[in-house]
């Protein structure tokens, strides 16, 4: 399997353990960020195959995240979560 690398950003350390355990289990790598400015470093540092984004992050925006994202590599496949409920944010 290539070594395919995902940047997950989630400021909950509970769901980013779950979650980058069970991709590392499938035998992906995995890098957290718990950060609006911890995952715009490492875009800035190292281009990634996935990036999972949490939209809300305490402190800052996944959502400016997510525009930094675009700017660097404007294909990088994104799957955005959130806890909340629809709003204009998520739309």
């Amino acid at each position: 399997m290539p070594d395919i690398g995902v940047l997950l950003v989630e400021d909950e350390r509970l769901l980013d353990r779950v979650v980058s355990d069970a991709l590392r289990m499938l035998g992906l790598s995995c890098e957290v960020a718990r950060s609006e400015t911890e995952a715009i470093e490492c875009l800035q540092r190292r281009r990634y195959n996935l990036m999972i984004l949490d939209l809300r992050l305490q402190g800052g925006s996944g959502v400016k995240v997510l525009e930094q994202a675009r700017r660097l590599y404007g294909d990088l496949p994104v799957i955005l979560v959130t806890a909340y409920a629809f709003t204009e944010e998520v739309q």
